[in-house]
This record gives C-alpha cells, sequence and structure tokens, in this order.
C-alpha cells in the first residue's frame, strides 16, 4: 500500500494489485468497521466515567460498602483504558485515508476541530464545574486566580477528568511525520516491535500528564500507523487466531481482577496494571476488528461515533450534573439489586443525555459547531 495525496473529498485508498480486492466495498467497509469502533470506544469511556461518578460521592448511595467496591473493581477491568481504541483508531486512519493536502494543511484541521474546541471547552468549565465533594463551582474568586486555573488547565489538561488526553493526542500529532519515517524505513518493523512492547514498560500514569503517559500512547498510536497501511489485510490475518486473541482478553481480564482485589499495582518501575490493560485492550480491538468486518450497521453505535469528540467534550459535566438531580428524585437503594439498577439506569440516562445534547449542538450550529464543542 502506499499513500498518496488526493485533492478531491471523498476518502480514496491507494492499493498495489493483489493487495486487496479493487474497488469501493473494501474502502467503505473498512471505514463502517472503524466507525463503528469510534462508537463502541466513546460508549467505554462513558460507561466508566459514569459508574465512578455515581461511585465517588461523599457517601456512595450503593447498599453495602462491599457492594460498591466490587462494582468500582469491575468498572475499571471492563471499561478503563478504552483511550486505547481511540489513540489506535487514530493512528490506522491516518496512514489508511489520504489526507487532502499536506501537512501544514493537517495541522491547521487539527487546530481548527481539536485545539479550538479544547480552549473553548477549558474556558468555559474553568468558570463552573460540577466536583464530587462541592457540588457546583461557579466562578473563581477572581479574574487572577481565573487566569492562573485556566492555564494550568489547558497545559495539563485538567478542566474536566478527560480532558488530559487532549495534550497526549495533540503531541502524537505533532511527532506523526517522525513516526512514519521511522515505521517507512528498512528495518521499520524492529521499531515498530518496539513500539508495541513501549506500553509495557512506559505505563499511563492515570490521568497525569507524565513522560510516561506519552510513551504509553505514543506506543499504541504507532503500531496504528503500521496497522493502516493494510488494514483488511491485516484483519483477515488475525481472523484464524479470534479464540487466542478471546483468551488473551479473558486471561487479561482475570488477573486485572486479582491485582485490584489484592491491591498490586506498582513494581517499579512499571504500573503492573496498566501494562495488563493495555494487552487486554489490544487483544479486544483486535476482536472487535474482526466482529465489525460482518458488515454490521448498528445506527446506535453510528450515532455515538458521528459525535464521538463532542461527547468526549461534554459528558463528564453531563454525569456530574445528572448525579445531584439522581439521587434526590431516585433516593437511596435499599438493597444491592436496587443500587445495580439505580445505576444502570442513570448510566443509560447519561448516555442518552450526552449523545441528545451532542446532536442538538450540531442540529442548531451545523458545520460550526465543529469549532466550538468538537
Amino acid at each position: 500500500m502506499r499513500f498518496e495525496q488526493t485533492g478531491s473529498d471523498p476518502v480514496q485508498l491507494s492499493l498495489q494489485p493483489g493487495e486487496i480486492v479493487e474497488g469501493k466495498a473494501p474502502r467503505k467497509r473498512m471505514i463502517n468497521d472503524i466507525h463503528q469502533l469510534r462508537g463502541i470506544a466513546i460508549m467505554g469511556v462513558m460507561l466508566v466515567h459514569g459508574i465512578w461518578a455515581y461511585l465517588s460521592e461523599p457517601s456512595p448511595p450503593v447498599a453495602a460498602d462491599g457492594a460498591a467496591w466490587y462494582v468500582s473493581i469491575v468498572n475499571a477491568v471492563l471499561f478503563h483504558d478504552f483511550t486505547i481504541l481511540f489513540t489506535f483508531i487514530s493512528g490506522v486512519l491516518f496512514s489508511a485515508l489520504p489526507r487532502k493536502g499536506g501537512w501544514l494543511s493537517f495541522y491547521k484541521k487539527k487546530a481548527k476541530y481539536i485545539l479550538l474546541p479544547y480552549l473553548l471547552m477549558s474556558v468555559l468549565f474553568t468558570l463552573f464545574a460540577w466536583t464530587v465533594q462541592d457540588g457546583l463551582i461557579v466562578l473563581p474568586p477572581d479574574f487572577e486566580t481565573y487566569l492562573g486555573t485556566l492555564s494550568r488547565n489547558l497545559l495539563l489538561g485538567a478542566a474536566q477528568g478527560p480532558y488530559w488526553y487532549i495534550p497526549v493526542v495533540s503531541f502524537l500529532f505533532l511527532v506523526t511525520p517522525l513516526l512514519l519515517r521511522a515505521i517507512e524505513h528498512p528495518k521499520g518493523s524492529w521499531f515498530v516491535a518496539a513500539m508495541a512492547l513501549l506500553p509495557l514498560v512506559m505505563s499511563r500514569t492515570h490521568i497525569s500528564l507524565t513522560v510516561e503517559i506519552f510513551g504509553y500512547f505514543l506506543g499504541v498510536y504507532a503500531v496504528g500507523l503500521f496497522w493502516g497501511k493494510n488494514h483488511e489485510a491485516y484483519v483477515q490475518r488475525l481472523r484464524p487466531y479470534v479464540p487466542h486473541l478471546a483468551l488473551v482478553y479473558v486471561a487479561a481480564s482475570v488477573i486485572l481482577v486479582a491485582l485490584k482485589i489484592y491491591d498490586i499495582n506498582l513494581i517499579r518501575p512499571v504500573l503492573i496494571q496498566e501494562s495488563f490493560f493495555y494487552i487486554q485492550k489490544m487483544a479486544l480491538t483486535g476482536l472487535l476488528f474482526v466482529f465489525l468486518q460482518r458488515e454490521l450497521k448498528i445506527p446506535f453505535l453510528n450515532q455515538l461515533a458521528t459525535y464521538s469528540f463532542t461527547i468526549y467534550f461534554l459528558h463528564t459535566f453531563v454525569f456530574m450534573g445528572l448525579l445531584y438531580l439522581w439521587h434526590a428524585v431516585w433516593g437511596e437503594p435499599a438493597s444491592v439489586l436496587g443500587s445495580i439498577v439505580s445505576i444502570a439506569v442513570y448510566v443509560f440516562c447519561g448516555v442518552a443525555l450526552s449523545l441528545g445534547i451532542s446532536w442538538s449542538f450540531h442540529a442548531l450550529l451545523g458545520r460550526r459547531a465543529r469549532y466550538l464543542v468538537g
């Protein structure tokens, strides 16, 4: 597969004869696969944050503390680190789909559609935000404090919990030309292998911006760039290994449950849980790619994918705001089963509200919404 610049809007793939069946069908199938995978990724992000918000209230409304603890473990094991899927998708799309224009055009688009909404949303959510301990905080005490807080929030991605990812992905886009040059080198396969191993030894440090967290996602993104050069062929090669991938996913999940229960994480200098989350989520990504190639079209996933970036910017505020209303209306469940039902309905409402609000922004503002809310 070779990379071409195109001047037309429709996405095009340039294929060497024999690589993939020629025609539009493989291209459309690949776009559909990745689009729906993006929908699954944002759903995972919303689930982990929604359940976390419910359990993180000063007095979690879950019958029996032990139940809350087990729910938190299941939540973390199943849904933590779905940002790996976002990062991998970004790499795949960049390599597989030709860009309109050169590098300057690429960076201008990222500035308009990522950095500008990030700036505006950070300005907004530095003015007021829901917090676990204090509820809704409105306005810093003075303008100087506001500017200082805003500067910190922009630099560290701290205006809302998930915003840490924007500085990370911006760095990945910045170094994309260097990564591509290394991957396309005659010995690029060695570089890709090293990148694939990097997240095992450079751990994600939760939401704190450190050298390690940049290294963690750099490895994922580099593998995605390599994968995108021949996406269809690599997915076909995965098919015979679906049972193996499923076994890896289950084994990593079981190990993560044990590590959570016994509170084992730091094996210097590695956060071992994050290493297993990487293994688990990469196995899941492979499984989902194979599954989604059945040309399934799930409208709900398509909607989530279409508004995924807007949802990413807004969903934490939606969930935290809903939380205070929720417990005023729902009250404290009297049983563990009641708690589970309460969590499920709360998360469903949070997801629906996040999607509905995101859709509304785009319906009202049209294309201009991308500059404001992603």
